[in-house]
């Protein structure tokens, strides 16, 4: 009767406990009074899907460790030890060698929650025909082996991005942003006292990097991160000093492409800011600061004061060049392309290299879509660019409704990357910057079909 007795005051104690906790939670809610009951009002109290989860510490670091690598973060050291001609089958170097390191630490983090890892894939369901015909291409592929082998690297790449929203929440995937690009920027710095004859080209850092425009990408993405963690008022001292840090390595990269993506991404991040301000003026707001953001642009990149206030040449550092041969050379196969990742390692990227008459071989055509264009055809530019408008028009909507600012990163992240992909290729590659599309686009598909109650001070 002793026991029986103690169990039943013991759980009457538990139960109060458990009405005491639902109560501190409903002080972080908006909109519940507080004289509710608790216990009935539990299954509403949601935690907002852009602040509520809580990565475990392990989680912190293995996804650290995957952002890292797919940053390229290695890549230098792999060459100095291998060299820069090193490859596991012709095509691919041996620099893709730790996208094993990825495989298994996405493996961990969706086996966390097969269940939630499923309603991701089911609810961004668009993305994934773009990654099924990077493998059907090895079908009509100059280079069947690469394709393949390239192929599955995006699907690793895009997994990690799955497992990236299923285990992170906004806030958390922007914090973990900040701590990438800041270790990049600080072992940048570490380079260039130690190494400075591989960090330091022509008076432009490149720091951990090959060229200096990766340095440069990596850390106009830091900017965007640590601003949107700022605005989310959280981690604001953390967020402001990587802004700082980031950006002082940004210009030392003296990458123009990098420094247009960054500003257009601080500019996009205001703008949503204010029409989040000014609800009932959103769409003018949007409208006019986009023509704005256009005109200036197009004034800075079209005619020869602005290309000389850039201090660049009318080819754009030759890019206009590459362009120009890569368009022509794809052009022989316009619908399905030459395969996935062919196009470089084939006849086809030497025509392309012919034609552009430069002396360095390149393996790259310095914008996304043409890139993607020169592989998969006008069907691979369909199947990555409507689902791109889909998941853009998505984000949009998810930072003007009324949630926390950390909701405005998955917009302010697809701001900087199309605007990164005009002078860069990273559309539809196993890199991290494709891993974080696919972040942001599973976070808004899943986040719609939620109605959480607005939270504050909700840990990310």
């Amino acid at each position: 009767m002793t026991s029986l007795g103690a169990i039943k005051e013991w759980r009457r104690g538990e139960a109060g406990f458990r009405h005491l906790a639902l109560q501190a939670r409903m002080v972080q809610v908006n909109g519940v009074s507080r004289k509710a009951d608790p216990l009935a009002l539990e299954p509403a109290i949601a935690i907002d899907p852009c602040h509520g989860r809580s990565p475990h510490r392990l989680d912190w670091i293995l996804a650290f460790v995957g952002a890292l690598i797919l940053s390229d973060a290695f890549d230098v050291i792999l060459y100095v030890l291998f060299g820069k001609q090193a490859r596991l089958v012709r095509g691919v170097p041996i620099a893709r060698v730790p996208l094993i390191a990825v495989a298994a630490v996405t493996g961990y983090l969706l086996a966390r929650d097969p269940r939630d890892a499923t309603a991701h894939l089911r609810g961004a369901w668009w993305l994934w025909p773009a990654v099924a015909l990077a493998f059907v291409s090895a079908l009509w592929s100059e280079r069947p082996a690469v394709t393949l082998v390239w192929a599955t690297a995006l699907f690793t790449t895009s997994a990690f991005g799955v497992a990236l929203a299923v285990c992170f929440s906004a806030l958390a995937q922007a914090l973990l942003v900040v701590a990438v690009t800041t270790a990049i920027a600080l072992a940048s710095v570490v380079s260039v006292a130690i190494w400075p004859q591989q960090a330091v080209r022509d008076g432009k850092w490149r720091g951990i990097y090959a060229w200096n425009s990766f340095l440069g990408r990596t850390q106009a993405l830091g900017v965007g991160a640590a601003l949107a963690t700022i605005l989310s008022q959280r981690y604001r001292v953390i967020a402001a000093g990587a802004v700082c840090v980031c950006a002082i390595l940004l210009l030392a990269t003296e990458s123009r492409a990098s420094l247009l993506a960054a500003a257009v991404t601080v500019f996009a991040t205001l703008l949503l800011l204010a029409a989040r301000r000014w609800r009932r003026h959103a769409t003018t707001i949007l409208m006019a600061g986009t023509a704005a953001a256009l005109s200036v642009l197009t004034l800075l990149l079209t005619t020869r004061s602005g290309v000389a206030l850039l201090e660049r040449s009318e080819t754009f550092t030759d890019r206009s060049l590459i362009w120009t041969a890569v368009a022509t050379t794809a052009m022989e196969t316009p619908w399905l392309g030459h395969g996935y990742g062919a196009f470089w390692t084939s006849a086809a990227g030497e025509a392309a290299w012919a034609r552009s008459t430069l002396r360095d071989r390149m393996n790259n055509a310095h914008d996304g879509a043409l890139d993607l264009f020169a592989e998969l055809g006008v069907a691979g530019i369909a199947l990555v660019f409507v689902p791109l408008a889909m998941v853009a028009v998505a984000a949009l909507r998810h930072a003007l409704a009324p949630r926390p600012p950390a909701c405005l990163w998955p917009a302010v992240y697809l701001v900087f990357f199309v605007a990164s992909n005009v002078a860069d290729s990273v559309l539809l590659r196993h890199k991290l910057f494709w891993a974080l599309y696919v972040a942001a686009a599973c976070h808004v598909a899943t986040a719609a079909r939620k109605t959480p109650l607005t939270t504050r001070n909700a840990e990310p």
